[in-house]
């Protein structure tokens, strides 16, 4: 059986110069797979101006709110995470017994899964995306952002362990996203 885990795809434009219809078209062309080669593009090919890496990330926890529905929440806030090397029992400690249930009681929240970096599939430029790959990433699901008390989400970060943990991380970085549409199982009520 099939462990569960996350594919973490990281794309970034080396080529800033590129006009909407070319750079629409080299993200289109990386996006889909189906091909690389474009005469819209320098050098005629969309990796010659996108880096772009692909990992792999086995899951570790999740942590949900009691009676959260099994589908996906609307709104997802990717926190990754590269820690002081050799902290990661302090930062696990630290993620298990304090954030989680501050952050679970942000309204909102649904529920965090936890990942690890496992391997790393594919790379354009590895030296590069291999230092972009954090060691672990959580994906925080809210239902609505409308409600979130952002007071409350600055608090789960201002405690004496939060600063010490996230003051020495070599990296922090939080992204957020709106799901479109779900497939899969439990992709529905």
């Amino acid at each position: 059986m099939p462990k569960p885990g996350l594919l973490y795809v990281s794309a970034r434009f080396t080529n800033l110069e590129l006009s909407d219809e070319a750079f629409n078209k080299c993200g289109e062309a990386v996006a889909m797979q189906d091909s690389t080669d474009s005469d819209l593009l320098p050098g005629g090919n969309a990796l010659q101006c996108i880096d772009f890496g692909a990992w792999i990330y086995e899951h570790i926890h999740t942590y949900e709110l009691p009676g959260a529905k099994p589908s996906p929440a609307t709104y997802a806030i990717l926190v990754a995470i590269e820690p002081t090397p050799g902290s990661d029992q302090v930062f696990n400690d630290w993620y298990q017994r304090q954030h989680l249930d501050m952050l679970s009681m942000c309204n909102g929240h649904v529920r965090t899964a936890r990942f690890k970096l496992e391997q790393e599939q594919r790379s354009t430029n590895p030296s590069e995306l291999s230092a972009m790959a954090p060691s672990y990433l959580a994906v925080h699901e809210f239902e609505t952002l409308d409600s979130v008390d952002h007071k409350q989400v600055q608090r789960t970060r201002e405690t004496e362990w939060s600063r010490r943990i996230l003051g020495k991380a070599e990296r922090v970085e939080i992204s957020a996203y709106k799901l479109l549409s779900a497939f899969g199982s439990g992709a529905s009520d």
